[in-house]
């Protein structure tokens, strides 16, 4: 099965994509907001001074876990779980979200109140149908059939901007030198032999700026008070 999702990953990254944005999205329902306790029985794991609860994990873990269900259907299964080992996928992304948002607080990047509404009246789920357009009424029931408030979804919501922009910070000090541009015509040519121009290359940049966001998280967490209680999970 893992071997199938890479395949896929391959033939068709845009099915890949939405699974994983899917996957991402579940996270946006699944941070503390309930004002849990910090009892030590509850905590599976610690980023700096913030407490991950037990509570918050198995949510974000059910969320993950029918995400995937919802996506590949009949062939997620529990042993594709222990070969993907979701319990650490989850628990690693709820400290990974934590470290960004502590990067975007120290950066003094905010999110003001009429981009946060913005990008919520720009979500088609809380659209009247035949209009294409916000309406508080719809945003209000699909918030309730999932158990949320407004006041928790809209915290999510900015918090998942702040990240956003902070990302943005980070990839964007990015470019493409003359080297890596060789590199990739190298690389398409011996793919595709015959005549190609650079306006036929597909840019190095996208993958060269997710790597350069993989390796601040990497720095930040080596660099943050990290741990994890694994006999919790």
């Amino acid at each position: 099965m893992i071997k199938l999702l890479r395949h896929s990953a391959i033939e068709n990254p845009w099915v890949y994509r939405i699974i994983m944005l899917v996957i991402a999205v579940t996270f946006v329902i699944t941070m503390g907001w309930w004002g849990f306790s910090d009892d030590e029985r509850t905590v599976v794991a610690r980023v700096g001074t913030h407490s991950i609860s037990m509570d918050e994990y198995e949510r974000a873990y059910r969320n993950q876990e029918r995400a995937y269900r919802d996506a590949l259907k009949e062939q997620f299964t529990p042993e594709l779980a222990k070969q993907l080992n979701l319990k650490h996928v989850v628990i690693n992304a709820l400290v990974e979200r934590q470290l960004w948002l502590d990067a975007a607080k120290q950066m003094g990047l905010i999110v003001t109140a009429r981009e946060l509404a913005q990008s919520i009246a720009a979500i088609p789920a809380f659209e009247k149908e035949g209009t294409g357009r916000f309406d508080p009424d719809v945003y209000r029931r699909v918030l309730a059939v999932n158990h949320l408030t407004p006041e928790a979804f809209e915290t999510a919501q900015r918090e998942e901007l702040l990240i956003a922009r902070v990302k943005a910070v980070v990839s964007e000090s990015t470019a493409v030198s003359e080297p890596e541009w060789a590199d990739a015509r190298a690389r398409q040519a011996a793919q595709n032999p015959g005549p190609t121009s650079d306006a036929m290359l597909p840019s190095p940049l996208p993958q060269k700026q997710d790597r350069v966001v993989r390796s601040y998280t990497d720095q930040l967490r080596r660099h943050a008070d990290v741990e994890i209680y694994d006999n919790l999970l």
